[in-house]
């Protein structure tokens, strides 16, 4: 495999990236790194996973994508492979977090070492679920805000993407959490004291992303709920205030249509003051029923 020295030398590597999956992985690639963890972090679909092999350890991470005309929820994938005194690294879209941690390393210089690099990555690509967290919360409140506000519900079609937003980030984030439990348990040689520590914090961290998610998740549920009550509220509204229009001129229609009807014997046909009559039977019709109407509690 060949890809971009991030840390260390050409003479000793300590951090190589890969910005694409190798096509075929042999012995000869591998240099110093077993071929089973390479294989491992060039298979063609992944999910968050720790695993151990004979001489290295595979972590398999995923972070928001913040890459133009991508959706954050589709979350970029970012293998690595680590070793006492090595890291391998694969992810087939720019990952920020990768950027991040190359800077950090650079600045460390011989202080470098695979479990704070390792550490920088879980790090980064925690606090950037985080940030997004907090515009999904963002998002969510100014949805209430509008419902609670008169005029418009608030639009479904946002409302949806906002909770396919925290479902797709609940999907990966609770199996990293498991993955980085597992390295937390394993205790691995290359994650030194200060790096264990770190780690456990982004493992914490991880585990309130998920508690947030779930947070986020039924509060959207919520929001819908309302406005579904708002929306079925209004449509009976309208539908009982028809009703009782209907109800009030169904009388009426019967009497113009007992009126008009083309027989002989109709009341006021040769009256000029016939119509007079009309309109002031119409007018004590209503009266009488919008009495009936209160007495009986409909209006």
């Amino acid at each position: 495999m060949t890809g971009q020295l991030l840390a260390g030398s050409k003479e000793a590597p300590l951090w190589i990236h890969h910005s694409q999956r190798a096509t075929e992985v042999v012995a000869s690639d591998a240099d110093g790194m077993p071929v089973a963890a390479l294989l491992a972090i060039n298979a063609d679909e992944t999910e968050p996973r720790f695993t151990r092999f004979d001489g290295a350890d595979v972590l398999i991470l995923r972070g928001v994508n913040l890459n133009e005309n991508r959706r954050p929820e589709d979350m970029v994938s970012l293998r690595v492979a680590v070793m006492e005194d090595r890291v391998e690294s694969v992810a087939l879209q720019r990952v920020r977090a990768v950027e991040d941690t190359a800077e950090l390393a650079r600045a460390a210089g011989d202080r470098a070492r695979s479990g704070m690099i390792v550490t920088n990555l879980v790090a980064n690509l925690t606090g950037r679920v985080k940030d997004s967290l907090v515009h999904l919360n963002r998002q969510l409140a100014d949805l209430e805000d509008i419902l609670e506000a008169p005029g418009p519900n608030p639009s479904a079609q946002e409302l949806a993407q906002l909770r396919r937003q925290a479902i797709w980030l609940h999907r990966f984030s609770v199996p990293q959490a498991d993955a980085l439990e597992a390295v937390l348990a394993a205790e691995p040689g290359w994650l030194k004291g200060s790096d264990l520590i770190d780690l456990r914090e982004n493992w914490h961290a991880t585990k309130r992303n998920v508690a947030a998610l779930e947070a986020i998740r039924d509060h959207s549920r919520l929001i819908q709920d309302r406005i579904d009550q708002a929306t079925a509220e209004a449509s009976q509204r309208a539908t009982y205030i028809l009703t009782i229009i209907a109800g009030i001129f169904l009388p009426l229609n019967l009497v113009a249509a007992l009126l008009g009807a083309n027989v002989g014997g109709v009341p006021w046909s040769e009256d000029g003051n016939g119509f007079t009559y009309l309109l002031a039977g119409s007018a004590v019709v209503t009266v009488v029923q919008l009495w009936i109407l209160r007495r009986l509690k409909w209006i």
